[in-house]
């Protein structure tokens, strides 16, 4: 029977990394499409995470594992509070069925996609 290493961490408990995650599919789809083309896609994406592989790799190695005690809790409770409303706001393309949505993730874009579809009227936003 095969054991497995459990172990665990604080950081990766909160959940920064799966928003940072979520971010990087939004950014590589803002580059490239990922149904047309696709292994430019899929390179771009192994190629960020090949990096970001390598950075970790050499503050494991070079043991800098410390300078995480450097980010606050309010530092990380911000992001992740940034990053829900980044997500939220991007939700209300499906709430709403609206089919001309912004690819942009900034509040002001997300609402001017919003408030434009509810001025051209109900036919936009559920047609």
């Amino acid at each position: 029977m095969p054991r497995f290493l459990v172990v665990s961490s604080r950081d990766i408990a909160i959940g920064p990394v799966a928003v940072v995650s979520l971010l990087l599919g939004i950014m590589l789809r803002e580059e490239l499409d990922p149904v047309k083309q696709k292994q430019d896609y899929e390179r771009l994406a192994f190629t960020a995470t090949f990096f970001a592989g390598v950075t970790q790799a050499t503050l494991g190695f070079f043991r800098l594992g410390f300078l995480i005690d450097f980010l606050s809790h309010a530092t990380i409770v911000g992001f992740m509070g940034g990053a829900a409303v980044t997500i939220a706001l991007q939700q209300l393309k499906g709430l709403f069925v609206i089919k001309n949505f912004t690819k942009k993730t900034d509040v002001i874009s997300v609402m001017c996609s919003v408030i434009q579809a509810a001025h051209h009227g109900v036919s936009q936003i559920f047609l």
